[in-house]
């Protein structure tokens, strides 16, 4: 296969390394740590370097506790509770709280590995796959999970309150869709991890990934929508019986003490 740093070995500025990822017949720049860019153009700090990913660390790590802690302690709950465990619902909060942790833990991975320089030193294709698996394709894929299972959680409830059935009705339904859902995100996926994240150098990437993002907010978006109109329309329905309820109500407790007051 050609080599496109041997014919062009001077596209890197400052000193730095032209490399070549076989794979995608691509190539990139290897900078030295007081520069950075596509052509290690732009010059940066040894502090400014450092400090960014430090923060980040810290926050990432920060939020992992308290995700852990949160999403713990509900798990406790959903899955002790028999009454919220065999419902759809149930079911839904439970795969949430799973995600939501894996999600935290995908970020604070990705953060180390970019804080930690000796991590993959010398070896920037693999240090780019890890930052595309873990940090780009598993973390969004957790994220937006968390997104269609919030989202089922409404329509569920929605749909209970709409037909008014009780929501100890089968798991089967959530079972499904969970697993579609999973199916789903997973194939999302795929085309993004082949390509190892090379937005810029695979054009229709670039575009199949506005589309994967759009699809996955959007349409739970309408989910919460509709979802919110059930439950109104359910709340309308409750309200205009009320009164009707209230009504036969009293003309039972009159007909009770008119009886009491013959005998």
């Amino acid at each position: 296969m050609l080599d496109l740093c041997h014919l062009n070995s001077s596209q890197c500025f400052n000193n730095g390394t032209c490399t070549m990822d076989y794979l995608l017949n691509t190539t990139h720049c290897l900078c030295d740590p007081c520069h950075e860019g596509n052509f290690c153009e732009t010059f940066t700090s040894r502090q400014q370097q450092y400090a960014t990913p430090y923060y980040n660390l810290i926050i990432y790590i920060t939020a992992l506790c308290i995700s852990t802690l949160n999403n713990s302690i509900c798990l406790e709950l959903f899955i002790r509770s028999k009454a919220i465990r065999r419902t759809n619902c149930g079911i839904y909060l439970i795969i949430y709280s799973i995600l939501s942790i894996l999600a935290s833990i995908f970020l604070v991975a990705d953060g180390y590995v970019t804080y930690d320089k000796s991590i993959f030193e010398g070896d920037p294709y693999s240090r780019n796959t890890l930052h595309c698996v873990v940090g780009v394709v598993s973390y969004n894929t957790a994220n937006f999970l968390c997104i269609w299972f919030s989202a089922s959680v409404q329509l569920e409830r929605g749909i209970v309150l709409f037909s008014k059935k009780t929501s100890t009705i089968t798991r089967k339904r959530s079972i499904i869709v969970s697993i579609i859902m999973l199916a789903m995100s997973i194939g999302c996926a795929i085309p993004i991890v082949f390509y190892d994240c090379a937005w810029n150098d695979v054009p229709h990437l670039k575009v199949l990934r506005v589309f994967f993002n759009a699809f996955h907010i959007a349409v739970p978006v309408l989910i919460y929508i509709v979802a919110t109109v059930l439950s109104l329309i359910a709340f309308a329905r409750r309200i205009r019986t009320y009164p009707c309820e209230n009504f036969v109500r009293s003309n039972a407790e009159l007909d009770a003490l008119q009886l009491r007051l013959k005998r």
